[in-house]
């Protein structure tokens, strides 16, 4: 930071004198301050980063070379994302069947997981438990999946029953269910 400082007082103040300094003196007072603001022991711990990380760190490093700082910033957040996503993906969101009609519902509830955890919900023609205890994050889609599966067993005649629901997770489903889907679906609070 004190470099960034001295350069700026140096050209705001001297900028006259500045214009005579050969470019290759001001490239190389330029490479020494990137060598200098680099953080060298990141590079030796490399090895034992993850890898999603050290691939990001060598995407930015290279488009920042190659292009631009500003696309570099905007390849590493996009790929920080994306990173990010399958991330989420492989976290295990799963649904255990305790009994014959009660199932449990473990970890997050988002567009990421809906197929897998409704997909095996999808033959139930009983009434269902669902225990959403471990269920701490819904997103508009895991509301709108469960919404639909609510909708679609009550078609069938079976009802469903939420129990343990977070308070957060209550008022997601609340928000975007219908007045007729709140009146079929039973839902108990933590």
């Amino acid at each position: 930071c004190m470099h960034s400082v001295i350069l700026f007082i140096f050209i705001m103040g001297l900028g006259s004198v500045v214009q005579y300094i050969p470019l290759a003196v001001l490239s190389g007072i330029l490479i020494l301050t990137g060598i200098g603001m680099f953080d060298w022991g990141s590079m030796k711990k490399m090895h034992v980063a993850p890898k999603g990380d050290v691939v990001v760190m060598l995407v930015t490093m290279i488009v920042t070379v190659k292009f631009d700082l500003m696309i570099a910033v905007a390849f590493g957040i996009i790929l920080s994302f994306i990173i990010y996503m399958v991330k989420c993906k492989e976290r295990k969101t799963s649904i255990v069947k305790e009994k014959e009609e009660t199932y449990t519902i473990q970890g997050p509830l988002s567009f990421l997981s809906v197929d897998r955890i409704f997909s095996t919900l999808q033959d139930v023609k009983s009434p269902v438990v669902l225990r959403m205890k471990d269920v701490r994050y819904m997103d508009v889609s895991g509301a709108m999946a469960l919404l639909n599966f609510v909708e679609q067993s009550n078609k069938v005649g079976a009802s469903v029953k939420l129990e343990q629901v977070h308070p957060s997770i209550e008022k997601t489903i609340a928000v975007m269910a219908s007045n007729e889907q709140k009146e079929q679906l039973k839902i108990l609070s933590v």
